[in-house]
Formats: C-alpha cells, structure tokens, sequence
C-alpha cells in the first residue's frame, strides 16, 4: 500500500498517489493508522515486526518459517493468538521397507497478553532426520515463543520404527514397525494441556507381510498397519481456523488435507510395506482406516505427512522409499526402505489490527 510519512506529529505528506487504500507510518516504519472508507483516518494499534507480516479480515499475522525476533514497539497492547508447530519426526528404514512413519511435531495453539516494548525469540524448529537402512528416523526439533506470561514449546515429532529399535515418543509418536518393536510410541510427550498430539499406530509383524505402522498427527492417532499389504496410514492433522486463512504467497500456510482447502498442518507419516510382499504404503495425514485407497493427495500425503514407501510404483511415486514431510507444515516422514525426512516447524503470531 502507498505510504504516508509525517515530518511532525499530525502533518501527512504522500509520497505515493493512487487509489489503493493508504496508510500512516511512523519514521520506524510502525503503522499507525489506515485510511477509513467513509473519509478520515481510524487510529490502528502500532503493529510489531517480526516474520511475514499479512494482514487479513481483522487480523495482522505474523508467520515465522524460520527462527527469529518478534519485536513490539512502546505502546504495543494486544492479545496475541499463536499456532507453534515442532518439526516433524523422520520416517525410519528398513531393507525390506516395513518401517514406522515419523509422528507430527507438536501443535499448541492459544492466546497471551502481550506488551511493549518487547524483543520474543521465536525458535522455529527442524526436520527429524530420515532413518538410513535399519535405524529409526531422528525427531523433529522443538518450536517455542517466550511470551511474557510463559514460554510456550511444542515437542518435535517422534522418529518411527526401523529394525532393531523402536520407535521415539514426542510431540506425537512415531509409528512402529514390522520387525524390532512393533507398538507405535506416545504422543503428548512431554504432557501438556490441551494436548499437543497423539500416538503412532503399531506395524504388522508376520514374516512375508510384515509392515510399519503410521506416525500419530496432531488430529488423531497413527494408524495401524492394514494388512496384511498396507502400510498404516499416518494420524490426520488439524486444519488452521478459517479467520486465519490468508492467501499471501510470500507466508505458506499449511498443506492439502481430507476436506476442502488447504491450511493443514502436523499430519503423521505413512508406513512402509515389506518389498517381499506388501503392495502400498500408508498415507501420511488421512483420516485413516483404508491405507489401500491411495486418494487424490496421496502422492504427497495430507496435512503435511509423507506417505510410506510402497512396493507397487505405480500407487505411490516414491517406490519403496518413503515421502518427506512437507516444509514448514511439521508433518512426519514416510517410512520404508529409505526413511524420509519430516516437515520443519512454523510459527504463527496474530492480533487485531485495530
């Protein structure tokens, strides 16, 4: 938007003319005020910086994809609304594919008062890593703000199943797999309330069919294995509300997910099938209980979770190894013969912008 900038208080000068709605900044770029429909101007609240900043409806958002600053100026007084999502546990491996799909990062939304002046470090967290041949995938990095009130974290995503391990507890669990143990890890680890995910699904043991279980989601649990030749697809993920729902291009919100539009974040990974005998991977983020419908999304996975490693390459694109998590959405990783890695973390900040 053109911006207007005053050489003393109360004096406007335009720097740029047309008819796109103006605004009023201070000389620290600070918005004061924009410019009512009706004629005149309607003071605003000074906006923070920080992030990428969109405003949409009555909202300034701010999406962090990476670790940074939240800064609030002197006479910043807001209730702030924050979405803070953990890396996505990693997908584990195994030879023969029948491996857990990583759990989601930890999801934790809620609102805090917040004042001015104020410097909040935002840590946005990292991938898990995906598991190599016969070793669990690593978990999610954790996501925080330190608010004024308290520091609120989410716990990254635990890493599924590969051979002789089991799979890790986290924001939510990764999922287990067909050989090594087979129970799918906690979620909600550690414990808060309301809860930040859920458990991963348990794998399929029996030799020839042996596959991995799905990677819990923020949404729901991971599930088991659907066998004897599905992998279990990953726990579905939560959907941002749809006040949040901008579509600036320069802040990605979110993944494809099980009903209309996008905005989906923290869906487990799939499951891997055994290449001896299992025919297709789980599907990351479903809403479960059929891993051999491979949907419309199931190339990609929804809600941000890699789908598993399938035997059949003409149901899932990877072939045997499994899908990533997708960027900045915390979903897990796929898991199968190569464990793929989960989706890093996002922060949301927003406030009303008057």
């Amino acid at each position: 938007m053109p911006k207007w900038i005053g050489n003393r208080f109360g004096s406007i000068v335009p720097i740029a003319s047309n008819d796109a709605p103006s605004a009023i900044y201070n000389i620290f770029d600070h918005y004061y005020a924009k410019q009512d429909p009706a004629g005149g101007w309607a003071r605003d609240i000074e906006i923070a910086t920080g992030g990428t900043i969109t405003e949409f409806g009555s909202n300034i958002i701010h999406t962090f994809t990476s670790t940074g600053t939240f800064v609030t100026p002197a006479d910043f007084n807001a209730t702030c609304t924050y979405f803070i999502i953990a890396g996505g546990g990693g997908g584990g491996g195994d030879s023969e594919g029948d491996a857990g799909g990583g759990g989601a990062g930890g999801y934790r939304t809620g609102t805090t008062p917040v004042g001015g002046p104020l410097s909040l470090t935002v840590t946005v967290g990292a991938t898990g890593s995906g598991g190599s041949t016969g070793v669990a995938g690593g978990n999610g990095g954790n996501s925080s703000v330190n608010f004024p009130a308290a520091t609120i974290t989410s716990a990254g995503g635990g890493g599924g199943c590969g051979v002789n391990d089991s799979a890790d507890a986290g924001g939510s669990g990764g999922g287990g797999g067909g050989e090594g143990s087979n129970s799918g890890a906690s979620g909600n680890t550690p414990p808060v309330s309301p809860s930040q995910g859920n458990s991963g699904g348990n794998g399929n043991t029996p030799a020839g069919n042996r596959t991995g279980g799905g990677g819990g989601g923020a949404g729901g649990a991971g599930n088991p294995s659907v066998g004897p030749n599905g992998g279990g697809p990953g726990g579905i993920g939560i959907q941002l509300p749809s006040t949040y729902r901008h579509s600036d291009s320069n802040a990605p919100f979110g993944a494809p997910g099980p009903s209309p539009g996008e905005f989906w974040f923290a869906g487990g990974g799939g499951g891997g099938v055994q290449n001896s005998g299992g025919d297709v991977g789980g599907g990351g983020g479903l809403p479960g209980g059929n891993a051999t419908d491979p949907g419309p999304l199931r190339g990609t996975g929804w809600s941000g979770g890699g789908p598993g490693g399938g035997h059949s390459p003409n149901i899932h694109s990877p072939g045997e190894i499994g899908g990533a998590g997708t960027v900045n959405t915390g979903g897990g990783g796929g898991g199968g013969n190569g464990g793929a890695v989960g989706g890093s973390g996002i922060v949301i900040i927003a406030y009303p912008a008057s």
